[in-house]
């Protein structure tokens, strides 16, 4: 392909280095009779000059031409891996992207993600985990609901140890949904998000009291970011969050680093 896109260009390009040497000659051609003048030999030269300058200019604009479409030639076309998630699904580019980095598996035995199925807490744990490159805890698991040789009891204990998820009296509820609230307060401690200094809409359903100053302050911070915003004035902070939906969020969380 790089022999043949070479010798295109080659060939373009002695095509109009004739052409102009051909122009220039039937100009000579048709002065042989003429008295060379100094007047008439800086016009035939300001004529060589500009023919000269013109294909230079058509070379280079065929050179980059000819980079452009090598290069784009070289970018390999993401191919699906979930039969669930093809090219034209809204969060294709990122769910490739955590899959290609080898944050997310999916249901390789299925071949599929399940994107509009809802992330658990332990899953959400995983991702943000393994997407922050953080060490795993060697603590025992402290939550009674997850036992001793659970897939997930490093990943579980190091986000809790790393205050991204909390429990509740001794539970985590690995298997329950991810509420929008938590993903906000996940994303904002893990990747220490700070305020911008911009402004800022409070959402209807979430209020700076003392009793979610935690909820707010993370809620207010990732849309700041654009990590994650509500619809009407609504952010639904106990809204479960979507497979799709968090995989959207942590790369662009990851973006931000």
């Amino acid at each position: 392909m790089l022999h043949k896109k070479g010798f295109l260009l080659c060939t373009i390009t002695g095509l109009l280095i004739t052409s102009a040497c051909s122009q220039e000659q039937k100009t000579y051609a048709g002065k042989n009779n003429e008295v060379a003048t100094a007047e008439w030999t800086d016009q035939e030269l300001g004529e060589v000059t500009a023919t000269t300058q013109s294909v230079e200019d058509k070379v280079t604009i065929l050179e980059q031409e000819v980079a452009d479409l090598l290069n784009s030639s070289e970018q390999p076309i993401e191919q699906p891996v979930f039969n669930d998630v093809q090219t034209d699904y809204w969060a294709f580019g990122e769910i490739m992207k955590l899959y290609n980095e080898g944050i997310i598996s999916g249901y390789p035995d299925e071949q599929l993600f399940k994107p509009e199925n809802t992330i658990t807490r332990a899953q959400a744990a995983k991702m943000i985990v393994i997407a922050l490159d953080l060490p795993l805890s060697e603590t025992p698991s402290i939550f009674h609901d997850v036992e001793s040789g659970n897939w997930a009891e490093q990943l579980i204990m190091t986000a809790y140890e790393h205050g991204l998820i909390d429990g509740n009296n001794g539970s985590f509820m690995p298997n329950e949904p991810m509420q929008r609230k938590h993903m906000a307060v996940a994303l904002q401690k893990g990747f220490s998000l700070q305020p911008l200094d911009v402004g800022f809409t409070e959402y209807v359903d979430v209020k700076n009291d003392n009793s979610d100053s935690d909820i707010y302050e993370a809620v207010k911070i990732v849309t700041q970011h654009g990590i994650a915003t509500g619809s009407a004035g609504y952010f639904k902070p106990d809204e479960p969050t979507k497979r799709s939906q968090f995989s959207a969020f942590l790369v662009r969380a990851l973006e931000k680093n």
